[in-house]
């Protein structure tokens, strides 16, 4: 695990009735759906910065030195006006907690597609931003498919996470506050 991911603050959050998680596996439209309910949320609004700063990922540390409770005080004290609350999960049930009185937007996509997506991202890492982690690139560089497989897919169970995802969230996909659907779709 990269050592700006930490899923178990995400469990300590106070959330409210207005928020809405976005809740999408790695590399199978996080952003674009980021995208969709930010646009959503404000009617339009195209005046910010960054997604990232209109939607929280609520599984990253801001720094290395940012503590569990430095995300959680900062995440529970946003504000919910003038629109309510978004954020941005990998995760699934139980570890995203699910709630009935909050909204979920839940993206699938096809295995295949989001581990080639993944390896192109791995490879676009800059030098600064590994050194800024304490990692290296020798986990985030690799010359074919087979060796990032075998040296990243596999260890990290990133391929057995997909399917886990869609398991965990299937019997949850008819619950009146769940929008489950597939990237394809979008």
């Amino acid at each position: 695990m990269s050592p700006y991911l930490n899923q178990n603050y995400q469990t300590k959050l106070t959330y409210r009735p207005t928020d809405v998680v976005i809740s999408v596996p790695g590399k199978s439209g996080t952003t674009w759906t980021m995208n969709i309910v930010y646009q959503l949320r404000t009617h339009g609004n195209r005046n910010f910065d960054d997604i990232y700063s209109e939607l929280t990922w609520i599984e990253v540390m801001d720094t290395p030195d940012s503590t569990e409770e430095d995300m959680i005080r900062k995440i529970d004290g946003m504000p919910t006006d003038p629109h309510p609350r978004g954020f941005k999960s990998h995760a699934s049930p139980p570890t995203l907690p699910f709630r009935e009185d909050v909204k979920y937007v839940v993206v699938a996509r096809n295995p295949e597609e989001a581990l080639v997506s993944l390896k192109t991202f791995l490879s676009k890492h800059s030098e600064e931003f590994l050194e800024y982690w304490g990692m290296t690139k020798d986990g985030f560089f690799f010359p074919d498919f087979t060796s990032y497989y075998e040296g990243f897919v596999k260890p990290s169970g990133f391929d057995t996470n997909l399917f886990r995802f869609v398991s965990n969230w299937w019997p949850l996909r008819n619950e009146p506050n769940v929008l489950m659907m597939h990237y394809s779709d979008m």
